[in-house]
């Protein structure tokens, strides 16, 4: 049995070959798919260095294939030009020009794109007149929305030598007024004579942008892209670039040349056997019939109802487009047509037919792009002659309806950019962007392919056209392969096929098509490799919750969770917020009520309603950071997305030591309550007893049963009841003050407000898990909004829940200074309320919680080390290694061990307030994250973003701020060592903050290593 490098598997797999997502596990090996099934038949293909990747209910299917773009064109638009497309007038462009010149270097070109005249209120054409009055000493050159024509100012023309004298270039115009002085708008190739020297970059610059579009690409999950011939644009392409970057092992986007056909069929052989590589190949050629509906240079059937003296033109004689054709065709060149007017059409369609003709029949593919315009009468050519229609279904809502029905003739409406009826109409059809006509988001493409939305997003257009999801995904992947003959590698998830592989943030086929436009890809997998992972899950490990869902192990950049069936994107409000309250640990309160007692004099109910109070700010930028983020939840990711890698680095590594420490307030509060229950046996013992008994198991990798935390969730919530009930019996009968309503627990007006706020600091602790609200992302509806409410909703329960049993185990024994210890104070007060019977109830309550938590956090903390290990962030020989008989990180799991017994030496009171140095650490860079993001990087500064982006998020930061300093010595001390020694390993690691620091996100670990643990725990 052939052993997979990887396994990827899902509750939602989209293979292609049918019209739904199914549950399914897909085995990768190299580069190739070696099985497709369930988990149960992928177990046999995984063994101990196979990677194993769950997501849940988040759709996997196959990557993108962008079946028509200009790669550098469209790099250029996105990262090195000004966005006009939201402009209204001509001198609202120039303003934006103007403003965008600034931060230009001076000896450049300014360059815009997207603007489009039929969207203005005045909808003419503009001149270069208002260039020039704005900025008149430097070359200006702006692209039409459709990428047809440019708007350019004198300057422009002066640098390209080009006067009122010199006459138009074939199938282009240099448009004049009624005076002939030229306007500043070329049409067309007339583009050429400026763009020619506009766009004349040297190779470092190419090489950027063309860096850029990789990345994007892979964000974006597009594996694949047939990059095609843009005429005036082509001087861009460096086709001896992507090469290099493809023997180099760069190339992380496959690319299928489209240059273009003319003449030189010779040139064109040349290239078909230089570029032929699995990921860089020559695909076929391509040329332009027509132009666009706009500029009157769509070749249509019939005259323009608003400029009747013509019907538009072809590019070039029709007899020329003919030769080529049947040349090129001979070869066994694919050819695609830029055909935008019927006329295009049906001449493309005439020219592929006569080729047959000449050259007999073979299975060509010649593809047509765009079709915006076709009479019905063509439509069935498409499948007579195996011509694959390749259309861009967002382009119905590029501009205005009007800009086509008030040139074409209503009539044909019902012909215009169709898809329904070209999809039924062959075999397959091709979807693709046209970027930078659009953008290169597939997630666009789709809505308006199923929904028809126009430009308005309130009409549909041709609604009788629209598509299902399945046949858009289709139409994405398996139509985009077949149109470059690659269908038996690519476009399905099939045994043998090349493992190009994505991964969503939501099942797509759960969700409201308004949600499709806000979908995010969590992993790309290109050619077998990981190209992209969106670094964003975070494990959030919890003194007496860690057990109260099924342990969060992490892979690079995943979290692999056992999903219930019923989470997947199911999840209401009301749903996430009781899930997550398993998370806050209501019994923590009986954990640390003694020390709270005695650190706050007496006041632990006004120390939690203050440590609310800043949880409650914190709550707020945990909220804002997950609309930002909706599919992450960590400190980490915030910090290093919002303000920089260097802060984030330091932030996880401050959260690193909470993960180190935890484990050991388990094996403490085990002792502190079992040696109080049975004084006889030592307290070193029972910590002893609980570390080995622990250890082992993590290190055998025993099954702890999930149905125990439904065991554990209810015993907390049942025994606080029957406390606070039998806490009231015990007040009204005379015992501790006697009195149900008293202002004592919260403010004591003998004592000093410092000790609430010396409680406040402590009890943050109690709050640990709120944060993990954030992990539900996946499984509830409408995450941007009900996460942050969920959160909120979490913090002010599970807050109230603490000061109620704090405020009823004060009135029962007032005295804080009377406990025989304080550690194991709620020992003594459950007594003294419920007698023997209660206290056993507690016991056995400490006993499961405590063991299950332990047991999930050492676990956890092992593997935290294992990810720093294996990516050589601490010595990969010890931490990096996997017992193979095991398959547990036995050296992590033994160190965390013999680290837990410092609990032999150390009290509660210290060990919690350690934690809490990394956790208000965390929760004050939370805060200010959303100050950096929002009221900085994007510019929130209306009343509403000064208010929630700025004032709160500062509040909160100033509010853990102090808390963080009014932790007792020791914690600051150990606090502020393990934070020096964070930014000495920083210093080292990235040379001096020269290089970006190493990823220290517990998210990054191999689950392959961990098969057995994984499904055990």
């Amino acid at each position: 049995m052939v052993i997979a490098d990887k396994v990827i598997s899902s509750e939602a797999v989209f293979t292609g070959l049918e019209n739904e997502a199914k549950p399914a596990a897909i085995a990768i090996k190299g580069n190739k798919i070696i099985a497709v099934g369930s988990m149960e038949e992928i177990k046999p293909f995984i063994g101990i260095d196979t990677k194993e990747y769950h997501y849940g209910n988040q759709l996997i299917m196959p990557g993108f294939h962008d079946a028509h773009l200009h790669l550098m064109f469209g790099s250029l638009f996105s990262h090195a030009s000004i966005n006009l497309s939201d402009a209204h007038s001509e001198e609202e462009v120039a303003s934006l020009v103007k403003q965008f010149s600034e931060k230009v270097h001076a000896d450049e070109w300014i360059i815009g794109y997207g603007w489009d005249h039929t969207n203005w209120e005045e909808k003419c054409l503009p001149t270069r007149f208002s260039l020039d009055k704005v900025i008149p000493n430097r070359p200006i050159i702006l692209f039409h929305a459709e990428g047809h024509y440019a708007w350019v100012n004198s300057l422009a023309l002066e640098n390209a030598r080009v006067t009122n004298e010199t006459e138009d270039p074939p199938n282009g115009t240099i448009q004049k007024d009624e005076n002939n002085e030229m306007t500043g708008i070329l049409l067309e190739t007339a583009m050429n004579l400026v763009v020619d020297i506009a766009l004349a970059f040297p190779d470092k610059r190419k090489e950027e942008l063309f860096e850029e579009f990789l990345k994007k690409s892979a964000q974006l999950g597009i594996t694949s892209v047939n990059d095609l011939f843009a005429s005036s644009f082509d001087k861009l392409n460096s086709f001896d670039m992507y090469k290099a970057y493809d023997e180099a092992g760069k190339l992380t986007t496959r690319i299928h040349l489209y240059p273009e056909l003319n003449d030189d069929i010779d040139r064109a052989i040349s290239l078909r056997e230089k570029y032929n590589s699995e990921k860089l190949q020559l695909a076929g050629l391509k040329q332009f019939i027509d132009g666009v509906v706009t500029g009157h240079t769509a070749y249509m059937l019939d005259p323009y109802l608003d400029k009747p003296i013509t019907r538009g033109s072809t590019a070039f004689p029709v007899e020329t487009i003919k030769n080529w054709v049947t040349k090129a065709d001979k070869e066994g060149f694919q050819i695609r047509f830029h055909t935008i007017g019927d006329g295009a059409v049906r001449l493309a369609l005439d020219i592929f037919e006569a080729a047959r003709m000449d050259n007999g029949v073979r299975d060509s593919r010649h593809a047509l792009e765009h079709i915006e315009v076709i009479h019905p009468t063509d439509i069935k050519r498409f499948k007579e002659l195996g011509v694959v229609p390749s259309v861009q279904p967002s382009h119905l809502a590029l501009m205005p309806k009007e800009s086509h029905t008030l040139r074409v003739g209503k009539e044909k409406d019902p012909y215009t950019y169709l898809c329904k009826t070209l999809y039924d109409a062959v075999d397959y059809i091709a979807f693709g962007t046209d970027y930078p006509i659009t953008t290169l988001d597939p997630f666009k493409e789709i809505f308006h392919a199923i929904t028809r939305l126009d430009f308005t997003g309130d009409y549909e257009w041709n609604s009788q056209e629209q598509i299902t999801l399945a046949e858009a995904l289709k139409a994405y992947t398996k139509g985009s392969a077949y149109s470059t003959f690659r269908e038996k590698d690519l476009g399905t998830l099939e045994v043998g096929k090349l493992a190009d592989i994505i991964v969503l943030d939501k099942n797509l086929f759960e969700v409201e098509n308004k949600e499709i436009l806000q979908t995010k890809v969590l992993l790309t997998i290109m050619d077998g490799e990981v190209v992209y992972r969106e670094s964003v899950y975070h494990p959030t490990i919890l003194v007496n919750c860690s057990f109260y869902r099924e342990f969060f192990i992490t892979i690079r950049g995943v979290r692999k969770i056992k999903h219930p069936v019923n989470l997947s994107r199911s999840l209401s409000l009301t749903s996430v917020v009781v899930t997550g309250m398993a998370f806050m640990a209501l019994t923590t309160v009986f954990s640390t009520y003694g020390i709270a007692s005695k650190i706050s004099h007496g006041m632990v109910a006004g120390s939690y309603v203050l440590a609310l109070i800043v949880m409650m700010f914190t709550a707020h930028s945990y909220g804002q950071m997950a609309k930002a983020y909706p599919i992450a939840g960590s400190a980490y990711t915030y910090a290093q997305k919002a303000i920089n890698s260097h802060v984030g680095f330091l932030v996880g590594w401050a959260i690193l030591m909470d993960y180190l420490l935890i484990p050991m307030v388990n094996f403490l509060l085990f002792g502190i309550f079992f040696s109080a229950a049975i004084p006889e046996v030592p307290q070193y013992v029972w910590i002893l007893t609980l570390i080995v008994l622990v250890t082992f198991v993590n290190v055998k990798g025993v099954k702890l049963s999930a149905n125990i935390n439904m065991i554990v969730i209810g015993l907390s919530v049942l025994f606080i009841a029957v406390f606070c009930i039998l806490s009231v019996k015990s007040i009204v009968t005379g015992t501790g003050t006697g009195i149900l309503f008293n202002l004592d627990p919260f403010i004591n007006t003998e004592e000093s407000f410092k000790y609430i706020v010396a409680g406040a600091a402590l009890l943050c602790f109690s709050f640990l898990g709120f944060d993990a609200v954030s992990t539900f992302s996946e499984e509830v509806k409408n995450p941007e909004k009900n996460i942050p409410r969920a959160i909120s909703l979490v913090t002010i329960i599970g807050g109230l829940c603490f000061v109620i049993v704090s405020y009823f185990a004060h009135n029962v024994w007032p005295d804080y200074t009377s406990f025989k210890d304080a550690d194991s104070a709620s020992y003594e007060i459950v007594f003294l309320v419920g007698g023997n019977a209660l206290q056993a109830a507690f016991l056995a309550k400490t006993a499961v919680v405590v063991f299950g938590s332990a047991s999930a956090s050492q676990a956890s903390a092992a593997r935290v080390l294992y990810a720093m290990g294996r990516d050589g962030q601490l010595p990969k020989k010890f931490f990096g290694k996997i017992n193979k008989r095991t398959r547990t990180p036995v050296n992590n799991i033994l160190l965390i061990g013999l680290l837990s017994l410092s609990a032999l030496f150390l009290s509660l009171t210290i060990v919690a307030s350690f934690i809490n140095f990394g956790a208000l650490l965390a929760f004050t860079a939370v805060n200010l994250s959303v100050v950096f993001l929002y009221f900085g990087k994007r510019k929130e500064r209306s009343l509403k973003g000064i208010i929630f982006y700025l004032i709160f998020p500062l509040i909160g930061a100033v509010l853990t701020t102090c808390l963080l300093f009014n932790l007792d010595v020791y914690s600051i001390a150990l606090g502020s060592v393990w934070l020096g020694i964070g930014v000495i390993y920083l210093l080292f690691m990235t040379k001096g903050l020269k290089h970006k620091p190493p990823v220290l996100n517990p998210d990054q670990i191999d689950s392959s290593q961990f098969n057995e643990t994984a499904k055990n725990m």
